[in-house]
């Protein structure tokens, strides 16, 4: 062979060494050994198994670039890893984050048969310093070599050949390629290492790649389906607003100040119109309506509409205290007025200096604690219980009652002149039963407040069968009953999806004790209603505690009303002589 042909083709050839070969490159290289060969230099064998093995890292390094599912990336590593070194078995341990450990993702046999629990098949100890390290391991007897063999691990499974490089990523190693050779001893050389070290930084890249391919494939699954849930939320606003219209015209907005009052019917309509006539004056109002129409909210509505919402809405139930308590809490106290009395104390007049005092169940109040009211109102000042001196006020008085308090209608209960004095305006808010039209968009609107507190996948929605029913029921407890109602389906429903059964106990839903419900005789109404409202009462003690105040929430009395009904109880219990 022509010598300087030779020499020529040996400083092409050496370009695989410095790992700047190409396409040309390796053109040149297999040209040179095809001409050793025939000259009968057989010393180069082994660069053309190189030069092979390179030509298959090029090709292999294409297939890497392509897009691939992780999944099957993974398995294509192994396959390559053990083509190139013989290895009986290999395994990829494999953590995107860059943590010093990582787990087996994928483990084969040189036949391609996976391998079972390969956490246990292999040294943990090997491979979590080669990944901590950065540095590769290659042993040709692990459980002769001084430097591995006292791990348990490598005496438990015998291990013999291991060669396992790290897998680079940008910052830190992402994993290790632990390839094994149980039967053989020296099965791999620093060849082998120096190819699966080249290997293990293309697979190092596409990796990465793939990892990042799959983060933003899944944050652009989760905003799509952010989007489909805010797109469907916007439809069925839009729905509720086409029902709206369709029911003729209303009032798609409620008035500023006004925005927790919900409601489109004609009674509603009514009412925003006298708020916003009524919220700038000082006029003393009282406000009539059965339990659970929404007296309270009511109430702060017109304070937070009136000149006065930057002064304290203080709230009080008449009902709730004796009137010895009542007066101290209203009027305030003195030191060493009564006993407990050991400061001197501001009543809920002075409190509210500057805003609004509503006064609630005052059709309970005790007659004489009217009498004491009367006189406050009348004077604008108050004496403190045990005091001397009278103390002025500046506070706008707002009353409620589900009582019928106009003058005639019951003269037992409550004088004619304090009705006149808290009725500088009255206002009658209708029954839920009398507007139906706004049972759906209250319904909805508690719906929408239970499904604040759920996960977005996990929100209900009505069916028109829940509609329907919602529809037929004539709530007797008004809105706080169908707040109640819907709190209790939406717990009892299952997670996410429509929300079918609408869960009613009150003695009008139907849904008795069985003996009742499923009798056909024909009962007189009125041991039983009695027996039910026993029933409900002792339910709503027990739920609460013994609380009284919130057991007649609960009820939609008020707690004067369930006081008496117990001592009814109590005393038709005792036995007679």
């Amino acid at each position: 062979m022509d010598r300087k042909r030779l020499k020529t083709l040996t400083a092409r050839s050496q370009n695989l060494f410095v790992g700047i070969a190409t396409e040309r490159d390796l053109a040149v290289a297999e040209e040179f050994l095809d001409t050793c060969e025939k000259a009968g230099l057989s010393f180069f064998e082994a660069l053309r198994r190189d030069n092979e093995n390179l030509r298959s890292l090029l090709e292999i390094s294409r297939k890497l670039g392509a897009p691939t599912p992780l999944p099957d990336l993974l398995e294509q590593i192994l396959d390559t890893a053990l083509s190139f070194t013989g290895a009986e078995r290999a395994f990829l341990l494999y953590n995107p984050q860059g943590d010093e450990t990582s787990c087996v993702q994928v483990a084969r046999h040189f036949d391609q048969r996976d391998i079972s629990s390969p956490d246990l098949e292999i040294s943990s100890t090997l491979a979590n310093q080669v990944i901590q390290t950065g540095q590769p391991i290659l042993t040709g007897n692990a459980t002769t070599d001084p430097q591995w063999a006292s791990i348990p691990s490598i005496r438990e499974l015998r291990l013999r050949s291991i060669l396992c490089v790290p897998i680079p990523a940008t910052k830190s190693s992402m994993g290790a390629l632990y390839l094994d050779n149980r039967f053989s001893r020296e099965a791999f050389n620093t060849s082998h290492c120096a190819l699966i070290e080249a290997f293990a930084a293309q697979v190092g890249t596409a990796l990465e790649r793939a990892y990042l391919h799959d983060q933003v494939r899944s944050h652009l699954e989760t905003v799509n389906r952010d989007l489909q849930d805010t797109v469907d939320e916007q439809n069925e606003e839009l729905t509720q607003v086409h029902h709206l219209l369709q029911q003729g015209p209303s009032r798609l907005r409620t008035p500023d100040g006004f925005a927790d009052l919900i409601g489109q019917s004609e009674p509603m309509e009514t009412l925003y119109l006298t708020l916003e006539r009524i919220a700038p004056t000082d006029l003393s109002v009282l406000i009539l309506g059965e339990s659970g129409t929404g007296k309270e909210l009511v109430a702060r509505a017109l304070h937070r509409a009136s000149p006065r919402h930057n002064g304290p809405f203080i709230s009080e139930n008449c009902a709730a205290l004796n009137p010895s308590l009542l007066e101290s809490e209203l009027f305030g106290h003195v030191e060493g007025a009564y006993t407990g009395a050991h400061q001197d104390r501001a009543g809920l007049f002075e409190r509210a200096e500057g805003g609004t005092l509503f006064l609630d169940e005052i059709g309970d109040m005790p007659i004489q604690m009217q009498t004491r009211l009367l006189r406050a109102l009348q004077e604008k000042e108050v004496r403190r219980v045990g005091g001397k001196s009278t103390i002025p006020f500046d506070v706008r008085i707002i009353a409620a009652s589900n009582r019928n308090l106009h003058p005639g209608q019951e003269m037992e209960f409550f004088r004619d002149d304090l009705f006149h004095r808290l009725s500088g305006m009255t206002i009658h808010l209708v029954p839920l039963r009398d507007r139906p039209g706004d049972i759906s968009l209250l319904a909805h609107h508690f719906l929408e407040a239970e499904n604040r507190n759920r996960p977005r996948q996990n929100r209900l929605k009505f069916t028109p069968r829940a509609q329907e029913a919602l529809n037929k029921h004539t709530w007797p407890g008004n809105i706080r009953e169908l707040q109640n109602v819907i709190a209790r389906s939406a717990a009892l429903a299952p997670s996410g999806g429509p929300l079918e059964k609408i869960v009613l106990d009150s003695p009008s839903s139907g849904l008795l004790s069985q003996d009742i419900a499923h009798s056909e005789t024909i009962r007189h109404l009125g041991p039983l209603l009695e027996r039910i409202e026993r029933e409900e009462i002792h339910r709503a003690l027990e739920n609460t505690g013994g609380n009284r105040s919130r057991a007649a929430d609960l009820l939609g009395i008020s707690r004067y009303a369930l006081k008496r009904k117990m001592i009814r109880f109590e005393n038709e219990a005792r036995p007679t002589d």
